[in-house]
């Protein structure tokens, strides 16, 4: 059994700060956003970081938003607040078909947004629909 290793756990406020510990950080450090697949990675030895970066504190990462030409969405909105969103319903609905075949129910829940680009698994469904939009 292995287990996540140790790790040193920051929790910045700012997107400036959370950008200044990655570029500090480098290649020791991982942002957090809902950890469904980086923790697995950490756990199964497939990833290793001596640093965490969580990015929940950070205001206005989760919003849903259209801005004149663009439906805008936070990478911290997790994947169930996206499907459940009336604005994505209407503007991307294909966006919500991807979501709803993704995993669990727990998973939509926990998983990002941004998480599912970032982590560049093959399985990811987000980024080809947000990609053809």
């Amino acid at each position: 059994m292995r287990g996540i290793p140790k790790f040193k756990y920051h929790q910045p406020t700012t997107l400036e700060e959370a950008c200044k510990l990655g570029l500090d950080l480098g290649e020791k450090a991982r942002f957090l956003a809902g950890g469904t697949e980086l923790l697995v990675d950490l756990n199964e030895g497939r990833d290793r970081a001596d640093h965490l970066i969580a990015l929940q504190k950070i205001p206005g990462l989760d919003a849903i938003s259209l801005d004149e030409e663009f439906l805008v969405i936070g990478a911290m909105t997790t994947l169930a607040d996206i499907y459940r969103s009336e604005t994505v319903r209407r503007f991307l609905p294909a966006l919500c078909t991807a979501i709803s075949n993704l995993g669990s129910e727990q998973i939509r829940n926990q998983g990002t947004i941004g998480g599912n680009f970032c982590g560049a698994v093959p399985c990811a469904d987000t980024p080809p629909v947000c990609i053809a939009a």
